[in-house]
């Protein structure tokens, strides 16, 4: 009996033992897992407080130290026009409040990304940001290249803001306020107009640039009767407009040539007062200015081609002004170079061009050199 009481003391003792232990277990884990908490909290309130490290954008860096920018254009590479300080700031605001994502780092200016429309010269950094419709890229001074992709609205945006800065540039860069001299040609009839003071400055009040045009897209537009040339004398130079079209203007000058859109009031300034009513003989070679389409036979089968833009005008042109007289020789055929077919109004004109002659309307031509001059106007 004795035994027993001894046996359940020792059980009691050791669930108190054991229960105090538990209690002491618990509360030595509760604390660490107090301090745990409080240290993670504290870590987390230690990062909110630092401020985290923003990478720069080399885009937006660049864009920020801009001062000096100078504007070149791909349809004139030799004209580089200094940008005023006030549409310089527009620029810079445009580029800065573009959304662009970097597509490419390059040493190398990749193909596809090289048509560039606008080069923007920033001498401040001695770096080119150059603009097309759907990139703009930067270079640096070690010859690497940034490729960035944008909002193609933003960008055609900037591209239209940059023309209007640099045709504002350009017309100042003409210097047509200091004009002394203009004449007007309607080349396809041979007149001229010397202009006096007064029609100069209504010349010059109806002449506005609207935005450069790329050349290459241009080079095979023929000027449309009665292919109107401008010369403007400024001082010792001589600058050669030319009238393509009721849009499209050439402007020769001594070290460049530059296509503009223009906004047309100067064509109906022409019309209105210096207007040539086209109006030819059926049998003259001046008819074939009102072709539309041009079918040319090569004997040699080199240049056999059919055109409906370039060479209609220009062919006819090239025979009307070519130095040439009537002549009763018959041609021999075996130095027939071309026939040259027009097309007026659906009605076929047909021209024999052979080495020294050309044969039209039953009438003979003696012209020298002319089967080498049709082959030169066609190699180009």
């Amino acid at each position: 009996m004795k035994n027993t009481k001894v046996i359940v003391r020792l059980v009691i003792l050791f669930l108190v033992l054991g229960s105090v232990s538990g209690s002491i277990t618990f509360f030595i884990l509760d604390k660490k897992k107090e301090v745990k908490e409080k240290s993670t909290v504290a870590v987390e309130e230690v990062k909110e407080e630092i401020p985290a490290v923003q990478e720069k954008d080399p885009f937006k860096e660049v864009v920020e130290n801009i001062n000096e920018l100078y504007i070149e254009c791909k349809s004139s590479p030799d004209n580089v026009i200094e940008v005023e300080e006030d549409k310089s700031d527009k620029i810079v605001a445009l580029l800065k409040g573009m959304d662009l994502n970097l597509v490419m780092s390059s040493k190398e200016d990749k193909e596809k990304y090289s048509e560039n429309l606008y080069t923007l010269h920033v001498k401040s950094e001695n770096i080119k940001i150059k603009l097309n419709d759907k990139y703009i890229i930067v270079d640096n001074p070690t010859g690497g290249s940034n490729v960035y992709e944008g909002n193609v609205e933003e960008i055609q945006r900037i591209i239209d803001e940059l023309g209007i800065i640099y045709v504002y540039g350009y017309s100042k860069h003409l210097r047509f306020n200091d004009v002394d001299k203009i004449s007007i040609l309607a080349k396809d009839v041979s007149r001229v107009w010397t202009l006096n003071n007064e029609e100069i400055q209504d010349f010059l009040e109806n002449i506005t640039l609207k935005k450069p045009i790329v050349m290459e897209e241009n080079m095979n537009l023929s000027a449309i009767f009665p292919n109107y040339h401008i010369e403007v004398g400024i001082g010792d130079m001589v600058y050669n407009i030319k009238l393509l079209n009721e849009k499209t203007i050439l402007i020769d000058s001594y070290d460049s040539k530059e296509f503009y859109e223009y906004d047309g009031e100067l064509w109906n300034y022409l019309m209105d007062k210096y207007k040539i009513d086209k109006v030819f003989d059926r049998d003259s070679i001046e008819y074939l200015l009102n072709s539309t389409k041009i079918v040319i036979d090569d004997k040699d089968n080199i240049f056999d081609l059919e055109d409906e833009v370039f060479y209609p005008r220009e062919l006819a042109r090239m025979l009307i002004h070519s130095q040439k007289s009537e002549t009763m020789v018959t041609p021999d055929e075996s130095e027939l170079k071309y026939t040259l077919t027009f097309n007026v109004t659906g009605e076929e004109f047909e021209v024999k061009i052979y080495e020294n002659s050309i044969t039209y309307k039953n009438k003979t031509y003696y012209s020298e050199n002319i089967g080498e001059i049709i082959k030169s106007s066609m190699s180009i």
